[in-house]
């Protein structure tokens, strides 16, 4: 009696289990909260802000010809502006704090779309920092979304967080519509003040030990180009009917003369990247390549910044409006901005103030100003920024 009974426990616990599972995959399935399957049928459109888990739906299910990829710093180029400055049908898959091999992800969903004409790509010497890796300080990174096997995607229809996400989508209206998802300009303040703010503030926070750290994980310069290789030039050859814009976008001239105070090595690596990808993809017929990076009229005008590197909304309509004029093309962008800088630093670090000009600095400054004099040859200038003329 015992055994019998027992079974049947087992039994009835089995199908149990069996049914609830039925159950919570047909209701994430019908509800869909990510669009991953469809466009929502059931209830409004109601898109999550995580855009890890919501843009591989977007970019599968909704009708475009543009997309928008990269960081944070593209999160403001909406649909609206974008196709009032571009035209076409847009849309946003840019990722915050994305690396280059989300973003790559990101354009491979996007590249299976037939109608596909444009990419406007935010190049960031940032997202090198991951090597070939997704950013693991978000959570996990939702594999199953971007490879739609069955084994994968049985991870979002038999998952209580997607089962929360559903009743959320029955019960919540989206906080924010598809054309203003995840922009942030009308957030916090601008002008000198924030940038100075910033500036202090990470000054505080990048200590001894977090330098040490971020030295040991940072990839080797040959490893960044084999990323840049592998995820930026190999696709973008690879789809020639395909316009690519890659665009620099502008920082303040302080958020340059923090890289020191990061690594020895960060300013030259955004400089190496940049005529990297200028030297592989400059003379491709697909590829507009757009660099804010050296105006001294945007990277000096602290008024258009937030915080050490994020622009406004008039920054973000002036960077479309060039794009759609093909103007920015770069000349000499290595040496324009190191000049720019060294000048900066010059002129900063008079005072002789340690919270305004660190002792790595003006280093820093002085192993530029030795490559520009030495002719300034980008293949020198990881050399001269390890020289060992500081004391």
């Amino acid at each position: 009696m015992n055994r019998a009974r027992a079974r049947q426990f087992l039994l009835f616990a089995s199908l149990s289990c069996v049914l609830l599972l039925t159950l919570v995959g047909l209701l994430n399935f019908a509800i869909d909260p990510l669009q991953f399957f469809r466009q929502a049928r059931f209830t409004d459109a109601h898109f999550s802000t995580n855009q890890r888990y919501q843009n591989p739906g977007l970019a599968r299910n909704f009708p475009y010809d543009t997309v928008v990829i990269g960081t944070s710093h593209m999160e403001n180029f909406s649909p609206a502006l974008v196709r009032q400055a571009l035209g076409g049908e847009p849309l946003k898959l840019a990722i915050s704090g994305a690396s280059v091999r989300e973003q790559a992800l990101m354009l491979e969903l996007a590249l299976r779309n037939p109608r596909l004409k444009r990419v406007v790509w935010g190049v960031l010497a940032d997202s090198f920092d991951y090597s070939d890796s997704v950013v693991s300080d978000y959570g996990p990174f939702p594999w199953h979304l971007y490879h739609a096997d069955f084994g994968l995607l049985s991870q979002y229809l038999w998952s209580f967080d997607t089962l929360k996400s559903s009743a959320l989508a029955l019960s919540t209206p989206s906080s924010q519509p598809l054309e203003s998802l995840n922009t942030w300009s009308d957030q916090g303040s601008y002008g000198p003040d924030q940038v100075e703010a910033a500036w202090l503030a990470m000054g505080a926070r990048w200590d001894e030990r977090l330098y040490a750290f971020y030295s040991k994980r940072v990839p080797a310069w040959e490893d960044a180009k084999f990323v840049a290789t592998r995820r930026m030039v190999a696709p973008i050859r690879a789809h020639p009917t395909v316009r690519f814009d890659l665009v620099f976008p502008p920082y303040s001239i302080l958020e340059y003369a923090n890289d020191f105070r990061v690594h020895r090595e960060r300013f030259a690596r955004r400089v190496l990247l940049k005529d990297y990808l200028i030297k592989q993809l400059a003379g491709l017929p697909n590829v507009a390549i757009h660099d804010f990076e050296t105006d001294p009229l945007l990277n000096t005008d602290l008024s258009r910044f937030k915080d050490l590197s994020h622009s406004s909304l008039a920054t973000t309509e002036l960077i479309l409006h060039d794009i759609a004029a093909g103007t920015r093309t770069p000349r000499d962008p290595a040496r324009a901005l190191t000049e720019q800088l060294v000048q900066f630093l010059d002129q900063r670090c008079a005072a002789d103030e340690p919270t305004r000009c660190s002792a790595r600095m003006r280093c820093g400054r002085d192993q530029l100003r030795r490559w520009l004099e030495a002719g300034a040859n980008p293949q020198t200038l990881l050399r001269y920024s390890n020289l060992d003329i500081c004391r």
